[in-house]
C-alpha cells in the first residue's frame, strides 16, 4: 500500500509513519496542503492521511479537488474534534473515512485497508497499452500474453510510466516514486538508470523495444 501523510507540522505523524512502515507500507510525508496537492498531482498513491488542523476550509477543498480530478486515492481525515458536524462535512466533501483523536494505530491501519479495498473495486485494476497488460494488484505484466520476469522495482517503474502515459516524467519524479524520502540522500541517479536499462532489455526481448521513449534533457514517456 502506497501512502501519503499530509501533516501540518513536520514530524507530527512520525508515530503513524513508523507503524505503517512496519506493516510493509510505502510511506511519504509532506508538510502543508499545497505541497500535498502538488505531490498527489504528480504521483500515484493508494491512500492519503490528512492531519487537521489546516487553514480554514483547506481539508474540504482538498477532497473536492481530488474527486473533481477523478483521483483514485482513498482519503482519511485525522481530526482533533469528535463533534458530528465537522465529521459529516468531511464525509460529504469526499473523504472516505474520518478518525477522531485519540485513535488506535491498529484501527487506523484497518480502516486504511478497508478504504483501499472499497476504492479498488470501483476502478478497473489493469492497464492495457497495445500488447502490454499490467495487473497492479498482482504485480505482474504481460507482453503479447507472455509474462515479463520483472523485479519489484522494475515493475514499479513500468507501472509508474504506464499510469502517466502520454506525459513526460522526469528522473526526479521517478526517483521519488520508487524510493520516496530516501531520494534526498541519493548522490546520483545511477541506480535508476540501472533499473531502467534492465527493464528496457526485458521489454526488448518481449518485442516492446520502443515502449519507453527518452525525451533527452527532460525525462521519459510511454505513449498510448
Amino acid at each position: 500500500m502506497r501512502c501519503l501523510l499530509l501533516e501540518n507540522q513536520e514530524g507530527q505523524q512520525r508515530t503513524i509513519k513508523r507503524y505503517l512502515l512496519h506493516q510493509g507500507c510505502e510511506v511519504e510525508s509532506v508538510v502543508g496542503l499545497h505541497p500535498g496537492v502538488r505531490r498527489m498531482n504528480q504521483y500515484t498513491y493508494d491512500i492519503a492521511l490528512v492531519q487537521e488542523p489546516f487553514e480554514k476550509g483547506g481539508v474540504l477543498n482538498l477532497a473536492h479537488w481530488l474527486r473533481q480530478q477523478d483521483g483514485q486515492a482513498g482519503l482519511i481525515l485525522l481530526m482533533e474534534s469528535n463533534l458530528p458536524e465537522p465529521r459529516i462535512q468531511a464525509l460529504e466533501a469526499g473523504y472516505d473515512d474520518v478518525l477522531s483523536a485519540p485513535y488506535h494505530l491498529g484501527e487506523c491501519y484497518a480502516r486504511m485497508r478497508a478504504v483501499v479495498r472499497r476504492r479498488t473495486n470501483q476502478y478497473k485494476r489493469e492497464l492495457q497499452l497495445g500488447e502490454l497488460l499490467i495487473l497492479p494488484d498482482e504485480r505482474r505484466a504481460f507482453a503479447a500474453g507472455l509474462a515479463l520476469p520483472l523485479t519489484r522495482k522494475e515493475f514499479a517503474l513500468l507501472f509508474f510510466l504506464a499510469r502517466n502515459r502520454n506525459r513526460i516524467v522526469t528522473k526526479e519524479m521517478i526517483g521519488e516514486y520508487l524510493w520516496g524520502d530516501d531520494m534526498e540522500d541519493a548522490a546520483s541517479f545511477d541506480f535508476l538508470y540501472a533499473h531502467l536499462k534492465n527493464l528496457r532489455k526485458k521489454l526488448r526481448q518481449a518485442g516492446q523495444e520502443h515502449l519507453i521513449e527518452t525525451v533527452y534533457g527532460v525525462g521519459y514517456i510511454i505513449r498510448g
